[in-house]
């Protein structure tokens, strides 16, 4: 997860594509994640978003007591109080026009479709420019384009966050090895075919 310390402490990526999730109703979507508060603020969660009429943002308003979805020039508000030292499971999505917004896999309400094009901002995870920064941690972030993973109450993901058709989780292992901590970051990797090996100088070599 991400620490985010509430002043300047987030994470940023470059502007992409990936993060242009384009005009009204031109298709389906979906961004979820983990929020956990250490204390209630003004922050952005999850944007790409310039602060002024470029992009999109969703963010947390304290003032208001409520969610601030922001798409291009245009704002909206979702009344809801979260409380500190609890983790929530956050999504937003849009299925055809509509656009809902879920704590913990319900529904609290939705909000007038827009542009969610990116206008060439960067991603920026627990901020968004002129709103502040997040304090507390948020984890699992997951952008989906073509997908609503959600269109009514669901039960939240307690496990890593699915890809593909968001049915399954694949690629991710629990496995039972000797390697101490200090020893992970020495550990090699290859593959063949559909067989993944691992190996340390110091241990034999294991294959998934």
């Amino acid at each position: 997860s991400l620490l985010c310390d509430g002043s300047g402490k987030y994470l940023t990526s470059f502007t992409s594509a990936d993060w242009n999730l384009g005009a009204a109703g031109s298709g389906d979507f979906a961004i979820d994640f983990n929020v956990y508060f250490n204390s209630i603020n003004n922050c952005g969660l999850v944007s790409a978003f310039s602060g002024g009429v470029t992009g999109w943002a969703i963010c947390y308003h304290s003032g208001f007591g409520a969610f601030r979805i922001f798409n291009q020039a245009n704002a909206y508000t979702l009344a809801w109080t979260p409380s500190i030292n609890t983790l929530y499971h956050i999504a937003l999505t849009r299925s055809g026009s509509t656009i809902k917004i879920f704590v913990d896999g319900v529904s609290i309400g939705t909000v007038t479709d827009d542009s969610w094009d990116n206008g060439g901002q960067d991603l920026r995870i627990g901020s968004t420019t002129s709103f502040g920064v997040l304090d507390g941690y948020i984890d699992e972030v997951r952008i989906t384009k073509g997908i609503a993973r959600w269109t009514s109450d669901f039960t939240p993901p307690t496990q890593p966050s699915p890809i593909g058709d968001g049915t399954t989780v694949q690629g991710v292992y629990e496995i039972t090895h000797e390697y101490l901590d200090a020893d992970l970051f020495d550990v090699q990797t290859a593959q063949a075919e559909d067989i993944m090996y691992m190996a340390h100088e110091d241990h034999p070599p294991q294959k998934l």
